[in-house]
């Protein structure tokens, strides 16, 4: 090693023997010195200093008889293989397989280093003669780099990539000529270069959305040449044949253009001339609310077109009743309804068996027609409820008489309060004293104030209109002293 000035020997700090190697101490001693331990030996002093991997791990990792380049001159040397440091080289090879089995020719140092083996951090593909641009820059490398076959080593040199076809299969069968470069490019199969394949020139030149679609959207699935008279030889029926039977309706350019499957150019004066015409509110309204996505035929996805058909001979096909009706056959929704706003109701009430009169006429619907219960119509909005609605008095009102105008159970609930009262205030216009009452008010008695005779019970607020006394004593008592009625 000194001869060949190579190594740790060869530097003139470690010229004398005696400054590392002590000897005289014993069989067992061992003969080398390390200044501050063998852990803090300076390996770059040997001319191969330890980095990245190398760095950190036992000396015997690597000074070991395994590695010994060659083992035969140090045998003869007298030196203990197992112990010694010297026999091996620098070279990567002497201790790490070649797995490229000579392909390359360079040293390891120039693709790998020692901070971690793959991938190769030194290593460019731009300086080799195929430079990976667009997507075959982001392939792996094991994805055209593959054993030629096993257990022989993965291929790195050599590669045949004079023809896109050395590694891709032509889709095309060769239809299109051998130069793939002409449509396609490196950026992406996907991408076809304008200059390189013109559509223009076909029996079906792309328009509209045609244009956004994939060359194997079409191409792959029908072959080179896919059939394209109709739109559904390439698009299924997304109404699910609901167009057929009505000529007007069965070519799909009759509603939908090239440009976009939504919104359709179906329009209102279009809408007119089918069995339903859309007047006022119903020709703002959006066509999915009424023209539900079709039913999908068993097993198959979703369908995005439209119900052209659905059912319309009722309001209450397309809209629940919020009313829900309690009594008998409801009428429809036009009765009061029209189709400018659901707000305004217009509906004679006259035609019911309560007709409004006086302070009834300006009482709201709500007043008396409550919200139908819930969870009935709990996804519909507060609605009143009709038919079957109580018509008595009492049935809306307090009786303010405590029952004092009945003479049985069963008439406090249905108690004709019209006998007294009239619609159009509170007060008993109905009621004539002489022909309603057994007291006929005659004399001064027809000047008498109700109150003055019909008093509320100290403390209380209920006036007493029956039953009251007729006898004189009972509103006049005697003087004790002359025994005249008082006057």
């Amino acid at each position: 090693m000194r001869a060949s000035g190579k190594g740790l020997h060869a530097d003139p700090a470690f010229a004398r023997c005696v400054d590392c190697h002590v000897e005289h101490q014993g069989e067992d001693f061992e003969l080398v010195h390390w200044d501050g331990g063998r852990e803090a030996f300076d390996h770059g002093k040997t001319g191969f200093g330890l980095e990245g991997s190398h760095a950190g791990k036992d000396c015997r990792t690597c000074h070991t008889t395994k590695y010994v380049v060659d083992p035969g001159v140090l045998r003869r040397a007298g030196k203990e293989l197992d112990r010694t440091f010297l026999g091996l080289e620098p070279a990567c090879k002497a201790c790490h397989k070649d797995i490229h089995v000579g392909q390359f020719k360079q040293d390891c140092t120039s693709c790998h280093d020692t901070g971690k083996w793959k991938p190769a951090p030194r290593f460019d593909h731009a300086k080799t003669t195929y430079p990976l641009e667009g997507k075959h820059a982001q392939v792996d490398c094991a994805k055209c780099h593959k054993p030629a076959e096993a257990p022989k080593p993965t291929v790195f040199a050599g590669l045949a990539h004079a023809n896109c076809t050395d590694c891709h299969r032509d889709p095309h069968a060769g239809a299109l000529g051998p130069r793939c470069t002409d449509c396609h490019t490196t950026a992406g199969w996907k991408q076809i270069m304008g200059a390189g394949f013109d559509h223009e020139r076909t029996r079906y030149p792309l328009r509209g959305k045609h244009r956004q679609v994939t060359c194997a959207k079409c191409h792959e699935s029908r072959g080179a040449k896919p059939a394209f008279a109709r739109c559904t030889d390439c698009h299924r029926d997304e109404h699910q044949g609901a167009a057929r039977g009505r000529p007007g309706w069965t070519a799909c350019d009759r509603c939908h253009t090239v440009d976009g499957y939504a919104p359709a150019r179906f329009s209102l004066a279009d809408h007119d001339t089918t069995a339903f015409r859309l007047e006022a509110s119903h020709r703002a309204v959006p066509c999915g609310l009424c023209h539900k996505a079709a039913a999908a035929a068993a097993g198959q996805p979703a369908l995005k077109g439209s119900d052209l058909a659905p059912p319309a001979q009722a309001c209450t096909a397309c809209h629940a009743d919020p009313h829900r009706w309690q009594a008998g056959t409801p009428p429809a929704c036009t009765t009061c309804h029209g189709q400018d706003t659901w707000r305004r109701a217009t509906f004679d009430h006259a035609v019911t068996r309560f007709a409004l009169t006086g302070r009834h006429a300006t009482v709201a619907c709500a007043g008396c027609h409550k919200p139908a219960p819930k969870p009935v119509v709990a996804t519909l909005p507060d609605a009143p409820a009709f038919g079957g609605e109580p018509h008595f008095c009492a049935d809306c009102h307090k009786d303010v008489h405590a029952g004092s105008m009945t003479r049985t159970a069963a008439e406090v609930e249905r108690i004709d309060c019209a006998r007294c009262h009239v619609t159009v205030d509170w007060l008993a216009e109905n009621f004539v004293h002489d022909r309603d009452s057994r007291f006929t008010l005659a004399g001064a008695h027809a000047k008498v104030a109700c109150a003055a005779c019909h008093k509320a019970p100290a403390g209380e607020r209920l006036v007493v209109f029956r039953p009251l006394a007729v006898e004189c004593v009972a509103c006049h008592p005697v003087l004790p002293s002359s025994g005249q009625e008082k006057r």
